[in-house]
């Protein structure tokens, strides 16, 4: 051990000290050691781990009861840790499913102490597995290497919010990277296991330039809000041929990822609208949505839908402790208390508990060895005028293309099972019938074509998760349809 590693040593167990010091004078929790004192004169037992950002202080076998008092004089310890501000962060440690969680807080260290997280620390930890659409970011306070997978079904969009200076940019930069290091870039003739669609409205692609070679870049880097449109309904396309296509096509991931959404929001009459519907099924056809903003309030959005369908949330520093609750979908989540750039809580579907981490920072080296192509994709995007499969890009591009437009109080028209049949049949032919032909044979308007279809697909997606087959014909359903329709 050198004398730079002793010193920061020796400051983190002062650090440490000083707090444990704090929990006794100020929420009167003793400190102990099993073994050597008594169990019934200690609460707790303290662990010391140290992270690249970050002192842990495990309570080990701290009753939870404790919790609150410990939250309400977070300021108090942060003094006793020597910082002027609160920012000391309780939070819970523990496996889903497994028994009791510990009590950890979390100590920021002095920037002095801190340690870069690298991408080469992540290459050495092995974080970059071929093969997996599984995007490594940085390390947690544990020390594990931190983990969005998008290959888990209940991780299908993840919604990266934090104020200026929190480091959004990077960590959308450092997702792209990592994704492109572990799949297949797409080629002239097919899509790639990671295909990426960059939106950059706002500050017009300044900070993605190095990206424009990316060879996992199915289109350039799209800076203008018709065009943006445009891709929109290309994906919305491209959800309705995949649900008529093999399963196959679903592992050739596509990645739209957006650089603050509400700017594009607010400048499209239909942005929005497009952005909900991927949310709400493209995860079940292998497209994902990584959406960026400083504003993730529902207003700012467009609509509830599409924040209630990205359960993954990722949040860097923000200014109050509402605005952490708000995006993070969580009361007491510390966002707030961040030490600032590069420091995120992550918000797993797959845990009952937040995750802090410190983002590693891809540098232009790390962008230039990604393989590159010598000029870009293209995709084949309509236009004003273009018609294919029955699909105007006059009514995609409007928002009565996402259903009857009602009047306060009043219900769309309702779906019938008849209906809903009539679409997951299609006489003759694989795949959904299309809208064309529903509104055919039904007699019904786009719109309601188009919630008909879009609740047969949901249906075929929710049965194939669940490894689900149906035979129409089994008699055990005979009676029960016989009784159904003879009410009729």
């Amino acid at each position: 051990m050198n004398n730079e590693t002793r010193t920061k040593e020796i400051m983190l167990r002062r650090m440490a000290y000083q707090v444990i010091r704090g929990l006794d004078q100020e929420v009167h929790l003793k400190p102990g050691i099993p073994g050597r004192h008594d169990r019934r004169t200690f609460h707790y037992v303290p662990e010391m781990e140290a992270g690249a950002r970050v002192l842990t202080l495990v309570l080990r076998y701290l009753n939870p009861t404790w919790q609150e008092k410990i939250r309400s004089s977070t300021r108090t310890l942060s003094t006793w840790a020597g910082h002027e501000d609160d920012v000391i962060r309780l939070t819970m440690r523990g496996a889903v499913g497994k028994g009791a969680s510990t009590p950890v807080l979390e100590i920021p260290t002095p920037e002095e102490l801190w340690e870069p997280v690298t991408v080469e620390a992540l290459e050495q930890r092995h974080a970059f597995r071929l093969g997996h659409s599984r995007a490594a970011l940085g390390f947690t306070t544990a020390n594990d290497v931190a983990v969005v997978d998008f290959e888990r079904p209940d991780v299908a969009h993840l919604l990266l919010c934090g104020q200026t200076r929190s480091g959004k940019t990077t960590t959308g930069k450092m997702l792209a990277v990592s994704l492109a290091r572990t799949t297949k870039p797409p080629t002239d003739t097919e899509p790639g296991e990671a295909n990426y669609i960059l939106i950059d409205t706002t500050k017009k692609g300044l900070h993605w330039k190095d990206f424009n070679r990316l060879a996992h870049l199915a289109h350039p880097v799209v800076t203008e809000i018709e065009e943006a449109e445009r891709v929109l309904a290309w994906l919305v396309q491209e959800i309705e041929e995949r649900a008529l296509a093999d399963s196959s096509l679903y592992q050739k991931r596509y990645f739209l990822m957006v650089d603050e959404v509400k700017a594009l929001i607010e400048d499209s009459q239909v942005a929005g609208q497009y952005l909900a519907r991927i949310a709400a099924v493209g995860g079940e056809f292998g497209l994902h949505l990584v959406l960026a903003t400083q504003y993730p309030q529902i207003k700012m959005l467009g609509s509830a839908e599409l924040k209630r369908n990205i359960t993954t949330r990722l949040c860097g520093r923000v200014d109050a402790a509402d605005a952490a609750a708000n995006a993070l979908g969580v009361r007491n989540s510390g966002a707030h208390q961040l030490t600032g750039y590069g420091d995120f809580l992550l918000r797993d579907p797959g845990s009952s508990y937040l995750k802090r981490l410190t983002v590693a920072q891809p540098t232009g080296t790390h962008i230039e060895a990604l393989p590159v192509r010598p000029e870009p994709l293209m995709l084949a995007l309509p236009d004003r005028n273009w018609t294919d499969s029955g699909i105007q890009a006059e009514r995609l591009l409007s928002p009565s293309a996402f259903g009857p437009q009602t009047h306060p109080g009043q219900s769309p028209d309702p779906m019938e099972p008849e209906h809903v049949a009539l679409a997951l049949w299609n006489e003759g032919a694989s795949g959904l019938m299309g809208q064309k032909k529903l509104v055919t044979q039904l007699g019904i308007g786009t719109g309601k074509a188009q919630r008909i279809q879009e609740f047969a697909l949901r249906l075929v997606a929710y049965a194939r998760k669940l490894e689900a087959t149906i035979d129409v014909n089994d008699p055990a359903y005979d009676a029960r349809i016989k009784a159904l329709l003879e009410g009729d």
